[in-house]
């Protein structure tokens, strides 16, 4: 774990500056060391090749000069002449002037003792050469000496070439040796900056991700705990905003709360008493009714039925919000619930002229017997609601490996690919809808795959080519008293 100063990490961009920083660093330190060790290898390399040119050429100038004295030595020797005894001289004096050149150069360090030789082979020839003006016998004992000169000329020139042989070799070794090293430190560099840019991106992801889950869990309704958010400064300011709308939130789904159970409280009371007068009008308690008169009763009824069911839905809702839900399981046949539900929307579907085609299997189950007619109930109905007049509703109870499914299909305009997990949220009403559709209150589907969930199942949107498909998932085992939240 890096160890970072907490002032360099105080606000965002004082981390984008440091991590560029500690990004950069390591690069630029490389690139140095490199840079450097190849300007020294390349300067080594200038240098032994421009001595290696100067050795090379310095021998050779020996060689010719050896070679002239020789030559103007027998010229001497026969010609008598002080010419070619000056000439011999002054090859001498370059001789010398050579040999001294190349003593000055570090790559002869190494042999010059035979340099040494050599000139004092040829210092001794020539001593021999002055001694000899005058006569022949001396000169014949010069000329055998340029012999011995020769030798030595070629010894130092042999061990020249072995000696450049080994730098050219050094060379090709220090090259291999330089192209390892500037691999290692390319890669070390690289994992430096690798583990750098992890630790940044670990550093930001982390405040990115506590910034995301405090958010997150605002928009799932979690109004309970505080929003503390810890960090840099533009963190922390954000989770202080959040804070307060956290608080705002809360206190605006207090209000919520206490308006819909004065609503709830207001309206079921007339309501009530509504659907009890209604009840002794169809029952003939205040006299015998016309047909006329059954049918305006039971309008009267339906729409009684479906306002106390929608009240029923908004405080469903509200508490599904905001609190535990405890299951009262008990065994019960899940395809007599489906059954009972198809036959209590018998009136609204004989009224939209709709044919059910049910396919059912005994499906024994142990759960909450009324949220799971409440759910089948919430399914039918939306179909019966979507599906045009003289249409089809098919309800098929088929068993599953994990348990049972409960599908229900419509005939109606469907749901599109890109509505499959919105149609689940409260209050959410599809846009493309039959002209004789009667308008829910759009909380049905969201409190259905609630109380689908409790029992560890769940409510999707199958693919279909016509109309709407949903599908209640339902597992074998229900735990008792399991909690929803």
């Amino acid at each position: 774990m890096l160890f970072v100063p907490p002032a360099l990490i105080s606000s965002l961009p004082r981390i984008l500056a440091f991590g560029l920083v500690a990004v950069t660093l390591p690069l630029l330190i490389s690139l140095f060391i490199v840079s450097s060790r190849l300007s020294n290898f390349a300067e080594y390399s200038r240098q032994s090749t421009a001595q290696a040119v100067a050795l090379t050429r310095g021998l050779q100038e020996l060689s010719l000069l050896t070679r002239e004295m020789e030559r103007s030595t027998r010229q001497y020797e026969v010609m008598r002449s002080d010419d070619f005894f000056d000439r011999v001289t002054r090859h001498h004096e370059a001789f010398r002037l050579v040999i001294l050149r190349l003593a000055e150069l570090t790559l002869v360090a190494p042999i010059k003792s035979h340099f040494d030789e050599l000139a004092d082979t040829e210092e001794e020839v020539m001593a021999q050469f002055g001694h000899s003006r005058g006569g022949s016998a001396g000169i014949a004992t010069v000329i055998d000496g340029f012999t011995r000169v020769n030798k030595a000329l070629t010894e130092c020139r042999v061990e020249s070439v072995r000696l450049i042989d080994q730098r050219n070799t050094y060379l090709s070794e220090e090259a291999a040796s330089l192209r390892q090293w500037v691999v290692i430190v390319v890669v070390l560099t690289v994992l430096v900056v690798v583990v750098t840019t992890v630790w940044f991106s670990r550093l930001l992801n982390r405040h990115v991700c506590r910034l995301s889950d405090a958010v997150q869990q605002l928009g799932l309704g979690d109004y309970d705990d505080p929003v503390t958010l810890k960090g840099p400064r533009e963190i922390v300011a954000i989770g202080a905003e959040l804070e307060w709308l956290r608080q705002r939130l809360q206190a605006l789904e207090g209000q919520q709360t206490t308006f819909l159970t004065h609503v709830s409280h207001e309206l079921k009371t007339p309501l009530s008493a509504m659907r009890e007068g209604t009840a002794l009008l169809s029952d003939g308690v205040t006299g015998a009714l016309s047909d006329d008169q059954y049918r305006v009763v039971a309008i009267l009824e339906d729409n009684v039925s479906r306002l106390q069911q929608g009240i029923h839905d908004l405080v469903e809702t509200q508490r599904l919000a905001n609190e535990k839900l405890t299951l009262r399981p008990e065994n019960f046949a899940l395809n007599e619930v489906v059954d009972e539900v198809i036959k209590d929307h018998f009136l609204v579907m004989e009224t939209k002229n709709l044919t059910v085609v049910r396919e059912f299997v005994d499906a024994p189950f142990f759960g909450d017997r009324e949220k799971i007619k409440i759910v089948a109930g919430n399914l039918v109905d939306n179909a019966i609601r979507y599906s045009p007049v003289g249409g089809s509703v098919r309800v098929i109870l088929s068993s599953c490996e994990q348990g049972f499914e409960v599908d229900v299909i419509d005939q109606g305009p469907g749901i599109s690919t890109q509505n499959k997990e919105t149609v689940f949220e409260p209050f959410h009403q599809t846009t493309v809808q039959p002209t004789d559709c009667i308008t829910g209150s759009g909380l049905g589907l969201s409190i259905a795959r609630s109380y689908a969930r409790i029992h560890g199942g769940d409510v999707v949107v199958c693919d279909s080519t016509r109309g709407a498909h949903l599908q209640l998932r339902l597992p074998v085992d229900v735990s008792d008293g399991s909690e929803f939240h």
